[in-house]
């Protein structure tokens, strides 16, 4: 099904030259995520060729497209929506590293010193790749539920990353105790009943004193996707900045097009939720998210828009004893 409806695109595609292709691919993104969460909504991952009754991985060809650092680039299908070009989209990949490697520097924790580093929802590997110095003389894992998203990994950048198809179900393949540094960029924003139980797993695995960079969509954040805040002040910031916002100007659109939406953040809000039932949108009063936290994550500090408009926390795992550890 996914298949033919991206056929009769490429046949729209060639009838309406003045259409743009960017926003054609945006689109063909679109429908294969949204029709995959269809076909796959019993399902606690998204199988690799969703919906065919076999499939042949063929290897690389060995003519893609590479970055400067000798890593091949994902095909567009795989971007998620993150930009337009290639070039864009590694700068925003190599922009999630940056920004988060220094605002662990400024905490004391420098990423560069830890030996095994975990992606939790690590897709194409947007932001692991920036990582190759570290996977080169330790050990980088990149986990997603997406098994074509992994499937591109594992043969495009193991060596030196290594990569695993996971489920929504909270459980990891990995020892207690097992990684110095995690991080998980746009991951909880899209993770409403089980954020709980998945923090719980990510410190089972994580060394006592290990850190946790996680990002979600808080209330700072709700406040700058405010309708007014879009029209008068983030033109002026985005003209300062030389950025276009737009995955903060499309966020806007879609929570505020949605009545409850409008009527529930303008009070105090523990959590949000909307789309549950396809890609689904969360969003935590960021006191209350660490303060489930509280007996086994220390808070280091809580910091809005760290990653382009998205808040990051970061957590410190508490060397204390929990029912969950093993002996």
């Amino acid at each position: 099904m996914i298949k033919r409806i991206i056929e009769r695109l490429k046949i729209f595609e060639t009838r309406h030259y003045e259409f743009s292709i960017s926003r054609i691919e945006q689109l063909k993104t679109w429908l294969r995520f949204r029709i995959q969460t269809l076909m796959g909504a019993h399902r606690h991952f998204f199988t690799f060729a969703q919906g065919a009754d076999y499939y042949v991985l063929k290897p690389p060809t060995g003519n893609e497209p590479v970055c400067e650092n000798g890593l091949p680039i994902p095909p567009r299908r795989l971007w998620f929506g993150y930009a337009e070009t290639e070039q864009r989209y590694l700068e925003v990949g190599r922009y999630s590293i940056n920004s988060m490697t220094k605002d662990m520097q400024a905490t004391g924790f420098p990423v560069n010193d830890c030996t095994r580093v975990l992606d939790f929802g690590c897709a194409a590997g947007r932001m692991i790749r920036w990582l190759k110095d570290i996977a080169e003389r330790g050990e980088v894992w990149g986990v997603d539920v997406s098994a074509d998203h992994i499937a591109w990994c594992s043969q495009n950048l193991s060596p030196p990353f290594n990569f695993a198809t996971t489920t929504e179900i909270p459980h990891l393949p990995f020892e207690d105790r097992y990684f110095d540094f995690i991080y998980a960029a746009s991951v909880f924003t899209h993770i409403d009943d089980l954020a709980a139980t998945w923090l719980q797993e990510l410190r089972r695995i994580l060394r006592p004193g290990g850190r946790l960079y996680a990002t979600i969509h808080d209330e700072h954040l709700v406040s700058i996707i405010e309708p007014d805040y879009i029209k008068n002040t983030l033109p002026e910031i985005a003209q300062k900045s030389g950025q276009n916002h737009w995955g903060q100007i499309r966020l806007s659109k879609r929570a505020h097009a949605k009545k409850f939406f409008r009527q529930a953040s303008k009070s105090r809000f523990n959590s949000i939720v909307y789309n549950r039932r396809g890609n689904p949108q969360a969003f935590f009063n960021s006191q209350y998210f660490t303060k489930q936290l509280a007996a086994n994550f220390k808070t280091i500090s809580i910091l809005p828009e760290a990653q382009h408009y998205q808040t990051a926390v970061i957590l410190e795992r508490s060397a204390k004893a929990n029912s969950i550890d093993r002996a």
